[in-house]
């Protein structure tokens, strides 16, 4: 669990914060704790537990709205991310965000596969090589956008986000297996 504290603060540490960065990082926190409570919810209504439904669906509602007012306001972290930066670097920022969106469209199709292996039922492998499949499509468009523009992909600056994108989805597991037996030791104090 240690280890799992600490990729967060490895992830940080190579990312160069903006207001950008740190909004889609919030947004992205909140989508799982939304579904962290809903996969509760689940749980706790197949246990009979309709304490824990109603406590899940109010804090899983409150996650919702808190990721519908961080939308929101997407326009005014990116204007802040670069209004002080020159028209002539404008095109460097679009890029490094460009290689951001292919880093993450590459490691969703890695965890996508690791999903799809590890489910046993045929609807849901059905549903994790569709998601993939359109991960590999964006990414390949991705790829082209970065290359249509003169700009090569940047091997260096592809694996740092790839190991702050590694680190965070080490923070992610941990989290998630931790998540996901709750319910389970729910079930067992009940018991």
């Amino acid at each position: 669990m240690k280890l799992g504290a600490k990729a967060p603060i490895l992830f940080a540490i190579t990312q160069p914060e903006t207001p950008r960065k740190l909004i889609v990082q919030s947004f992205s926190y909140e989508a799982m704790e939304w579904a962290g409570y809903e996969i509760l919810r689940r749980l706790a209504q197949f246990a009979n537990d309709a304490e824990t439904v109603n406590v899940a669906c109010v804090i899983r509602d409150e996650e919702s709205a808190m990721m519908k007012r961080l939308e929101h306001d997407f326009d005014g972290a990116e204007e802040a991310s670069h209004k002080s930066k020159s028209s002539t670097k404008m095109g460097s920022h679009l890029q490094r965000h460009l290689r951001e969106i292919y880093a993450l469209e590459n490691r969703s199709a890695i965890l996508l596969m690791r999903a799809k292996t590890m489910g046993k039922d045929l609807q849901f492998s059905g549903v994790c090589q569709l998601h993939f499949e359109q991960a590999l499509v964006h990414a390949r468009l991705l790829k082209e956008q970065m290359e249509s523009s003169g700009r090569k992909r940047r091997r260096f600056a592809d694996n740092v986000l790839a190991v702050g994108g590694w680190t965070r989805n080490l923070f992610l597991d941990c989290t998630l297996t931790i998540l996901l037996r709750l319910p389970y030791l729910f079930m067992l104090m009940n018991s």
